[in-house]
C-alpha cells in the first residue's frame, strides 16, 4: 500500500511539482505526520503569546505536507502525541480545533482517501464536547468545526467563536 503510495507521490511530482523522493520517505517514516503536526501544534501556541500568526504560517498551508492535505491524519497525530488531560485544557483545545479547520478546508487537497473520512476527527470532537461544558465559547467552536468538517467548509477566515 505504502509502495503504491509513493508511486502515485512521485506520479503527482512529475506533473505537479509538489512531491519528491524524499516525500516518500517522509511519509514511510511518519505516515501520520506525527513531527508536523506537532509543529505546527507548537507554532500555534507560539504565535497565541506573540499576539499574531506572521508570515511562517505559509509553511503550514503550502508545501509538503500541510496541514490541508492531511484531513483526519492532524486528529491522529494529536492522539498520538497529547493526553486527555492535555487535549481538554482549553488552549490546547483551541489550537486542536485550528488544525482540524485547516486539515479539513478542502476536501480535494487531502491526500490519502481514508484521511477524508473524519472519523477520528469526531471522536476526538465528541470528547472535547462532553470535556467543556463550563466554555460555551469553545462549546460553540465545537460545534462549528464539526459541521465544517463534515462538509469540508472549514476556513481560516470564518473563525466563529474562536480565541
Amino acid at each position: 500500500m505504502r509502495a503504491l503510495l509513493c508511486i502515485a507521490i512521485i506520479g503527482v511530482s512529475f506533473t505537479a511539482g509538489y512531491r519528491t523522493q524524499s516525500d516518500c520517505s517522509a511519509i514511510q517514516a511518519d505516515p501520520y505526520s506525527i513531527a508536523f503536526v506537532q509543529s505546527a501544534l507548537r507554532f500555534l501556541e507560539d504565535s497565541a503569546m506573540r499576539g499574531s500568526f506572521g508570515g511562517e504560517q505559509t509553511q503550514y498551508m503550502y508545501g509538503t505536507p500541510s496541514l490541508p492535505q492531511l484531513g483526519d491524519d492532524v486528529s491522529i497525530a494529536i492522539v498520538k502525541t497529547l493526553d486527555a488531560q492535555e487535549l481538554a485544557k482549553p488552549e490546547t483545545a483551541y489550537r486542536y480545533l485550528e488544525l482540524v479547520a485547516l486539515a479539513f478546508s478542502d476536501q480535494n487537497k487531502i491526500v490519502r482517501e481514508a484521511d477524508k473520512d473524519p472519523r477520528v476527527t469526531m471522536f476526538v470532537l465528541d470528547y472535547l464536547q462532553q470535556r467543556e461544558s463550563s466554555e460555551p465559547k469553545l462549546e460553540k467552536r465545537i460545534d462549528t468545526i464539526r459541521v465544517c468538517v463534515r462538509n469540508y467548509t472549514c476556513n481560516v477566515t470564518s473563525r466563529d467563536g474562536s480565541h
